[in-house]
């Protein structure tokens, strides 16, 4: 009998050796390997066509798109939980006079959107801010204003802006506003893009396009003064998206057809530079940090940069243009990149494209084999508890658990193992002191023999790292 689960053991371990193995050439690829390709077809609750303008994704499986058909005046913000699989409607509008004009969404269940209503007689527009606290399934007007309403930007929890012909700002989740800018009464120049760094810091773009007039504002006091930073002979009068990558680091895409460029300042806005220039327009960008930014263009060609934007490199997706390009590129909390195509098009990244700080207090492992043995890799940072989910002590198999304190004082743990007949508790690994800066082994065989063998750590002062490790005697 354990002859036969020996044999199974090993038999296990080649299939994860090749399992892992897949697993490295996929994500090492290029092209698709990279990216998942999908396409939003069918739309349940929706029944007229759009034209998708705005991703504004969640995490890896869950985001909301924005979009409407310009020959007439529907509208709608639709969802995903599945990757980009299936989409359900969560706000559709089929009027003239009633327009959906953006959304923000703080997760699956938060989301703020605004709307301009026209009067059937052209004599009012009023501006309409709309919120939702269940996914999309019911929505609350929330504030409403005298003219235009184009952007929304939700920070958290309480902070929005919203922005139009005036830019207005809550601080207690929507039950209170206050208006902070007005355009000039003379010209029509309406905020159609805003966004923030924090509750403190936004860029608002004023102006219309292929107009006169073209303006950025920055404020860093939460809105109490805006100071315009930029104007119509540096911006080339068109600008369409906006990247915010801390204080003093914007990135801004912007003009014509022809000659399309991509500025960025790193002073707050006090200077410029163009980074690049190329044909198609460039729709929308991206920035995941100072260093690192996507951009997407109208030809359904997407760039990358990981030097400031010194130099930006193309991502080998794998698309055929057919007409019809990019229109949104936007980054989840998870790091994982959405690109949105005016089609319906949706360019998802397979993994998350950044390094992150684990949510969870115990980092994932990632299996690692070698010939005869058996381990587990990936812990970025101490934790108070860790739960090694894998093990096992018959059948020639060995199992030892590692526990690093890095910290400069001596740490105590209490070590447990959940195994296929319950939880088995000694007293000589209840508060077992691991020195500062220092490592200690534990053979579980010398505690515990079953094929089924997790473990539990519990540090009691202080935080640990701990590891599994596994050996086959064959």
């Amino acid at each position: 009998m354990k002859k036969h689960s020996l044999v199974l053991l090993v038999c296990i371990l080649v299939v994860c050796m090749l399992v892992y193995l897949g697993e490295f050439v996929f994500s090492q690829g290029s092209g698709n390997n990279k990216w998942e390709i999908l396409e939003i077809q069918k739309v349940e609750g929706l029944d007229f066509e759009c034209q998708w303008y705005l991703v504004e994704p969640v995490d890896g499986a869950s985001a909301w798109v924005w979009g409407k058909e310009w020959n007439r005046g529907d509208s709608a913000i639709i969802r995903t939980d599945d990757g980009g699989h299936t989409w359900q409607a969560r706000l559709a509008e089929r009027d003239d006079d009633y327009r959906i004009e953006d959304i923000s969404a703080l997760d699956k269940n938060i989301a703020w959107a605004v709307a301009t209503v026209e009067e059937p007689d052209l004599s009012r527009t009023t501006g309409l801010v709309l919120k939702t606290v269940d996914g999309g399934k019911n929505w609350s007007e929330q504030f409403r204003c005298r003219g235009e309403l184009l952007c929304v930007c939700a920070v958290d929890a309480d902070t929005v802006w919203v922005a139009g012909t005036s830019i207005y700002k809550t601080t207690d989740g929507g039950k209170n506003w206050a208006e902070q800018w007005q355009q000039d009464s003379d010209a029509y120049m309406p905020v159609s893009l805003i966004k923030a760094l924090d509750d403190r810091v936004a860029w608002a773009c004023a102006g219309v396009a292929n107009e006169e007039g073209l303006n950025l504002l920055k404020t860093v006091d939460g809105g109490s003064t805006w100071t315009k930073v930029c104007d119509e002979t540096t911006l080339n009068n068109i600008n369409f998206d906006m990247a915010v990558a801390d204080s003093q680091t914007l990135w801004v895409t912007c003009g014509p057809m022809v000659n399309a460029k991509i500025f960025k300042t790193v002073d707050g806005g006090s200077s410029w530079m163009m980074q690049h220039e190329q044909y198609w327009f460039i729709t929308g960008v991206e920035a995941r940090d100072a260093n690192t930014a996507w951009a997407v263009d109208a030809g359904l060609n997407m760039m990358k940069t990981t030097d400031g934007g010194n130099s930006w490199v193309s991502e080998e997706l794998g698309l055929e243009y057919d007409g019809v390009g990019f229109t949104d590129v936007r980054l989840a909390k998870d790091g994982t990149l959405w690109a949105l195509g005016r089609r319906g098009i949706i360019v998802r990244s397979a993994r998350p494209e950044e390094r992150r700080e684990e949510e969870s207090p115990q980092p994932p492992q990632r299996v690692v084999l070698r010939e005869a043995a058996h381990d587990s890799l990936g812990a970025t940072a101490p934790a108070s508890k860790w739960y090694l989910a894998e093990g096992s002590t018959d059948g020639g198999m060995e199992t030892f658990l590692l526990v690093q304190n890095p910290g400069d004082s001596p740490a105590h743990v209490n070590i447990k193992f959940q195994t296929s007949t319950g939880e088995k508790v000694f007293p000589q690994l209840q508060g077992v002191e691991i020195p500062s800066k220092s490592r200690r082994n534990f053979k579980v065989n010398d505690y515990v023999t079953d094929y089924e063998v997790s473990t539990f750590v519990e540090a009691l002062d202080g935080e640990v790292i701990c590891e599994r490790a596994m050996y086959i005697n064959l």
